[in-house]
This record gives C-alpha cells, structure tokens and sequence, in this order.
C-alpha cells in the first residue's frame, strides 16, 4: 500500500503512525459526487479515502494572485493570507478501496450529471474518474468507530 495523508492518530491516548494508509480527498462544498482520478487510483493503492467538503473561495481569489504575479506585487498577495486563516471544511465521509473498485467510472469528456436528476447535466469530465454520489459514502458511527480501529491496528478486514 502506498503511505497516505494521515501521518499520526490517537490511538488510545497514544500518538502512533496509522496502521492502514487513508487519502484525504478535498471536494467543493456544493459537489455532489465523491471522485476520485481513476490514473491515480490504479497506480497508488490506499486503504482507503475520506472526502472533507472546503470552502475555499478559489474563484475570488485566482484573479487577484494573478494580478499580483504579473505585477510582481507579493505585497497584495500577502494582503489575501489573512482571508484564508479560517477556511470552513466539512469531513463528509469515506469508502474503503474495496467500494471505490465497485464505483461508476466517467470517462474524460463525459458528462457528470446530478445524481438526483440524471436528466441535469453538471459538467464534463476533465479525467477518467471513479465516482460515486458524495450522499453515499460510509459515515455513521459504527463505520466511523470501524475506520479508527483498522487506523490504529485493532481490526482487520
């Protein structure tokens, strides 16, 4: 397995490495579907992978950086850092490798449509994705209680 993005947990009060590799995927806060890059997936093996919703206003803040850099202005650059001191982000859910293998594949150039109005176009593919609606990722309790102990060595498959 490849080493993922979490580097340490509590496990019991003790701080340890995890014991199974999770990749954090960041998704915008009104996405509807879990993705991830299908290349990436064949070719990095997690364990599994967590999905955290960022608000993270990209939009409003590429024009301004560009600005910057072609000005060569790092002065207005610097202005923008305290607008990102607090960043809202949700953790949505996860899926084990296992389910990601079973999930709907859009090819590059696909539509994506909403997957609770099929007949709704959202956006083309950029990638050949592994998707699956953001709604149906694991995220009760138990599943939750589940992931921490295979992080800490607990359980297994």
């Amino acid at each position: 397995m490849t080493s993922g993005d979490l580097v340490e947990i509590d496990c019991s009060g003790i701080n340890m490495e995890p014991k199974i590799s999770i990749d954090v995927k960041s998704t915008k806060t009104h996405s509807l579907w879990a993705m991830t890059d299908l290349r990436e997936f064949n070719n990095r093996k997690y364990y599994g992978y967590v999905w955290v919703k960022v608000d993270l206003p990209l939009n409003h803040l590429a024009q301004p950086i560009f600005e910057a850099v072609r000005n060569g202005n790092m002065k207005n650059i610097e202005e923008l850092v305290p607008s990102l001191e607090i960043i809202d982000a949700e953790v949505v859910g996860f899926a084990w490798r296992k389910d990601v293998e079973k999930w709907r594949e859009f090819r590059k150039g696909e539509t994506v449509f909403n997957p609770n109005n099929p007949k709704r176009r959202l956006f083309s593919a950029k990638t050949d994705n592994k998707a699956c609606p953001i709604n149906r990722l694991r995220g009760s309790k138990n599943e939750w209680e589940k992931l921490v102990q295979r992080l800490c060595g607990i359980e297994d498959d």
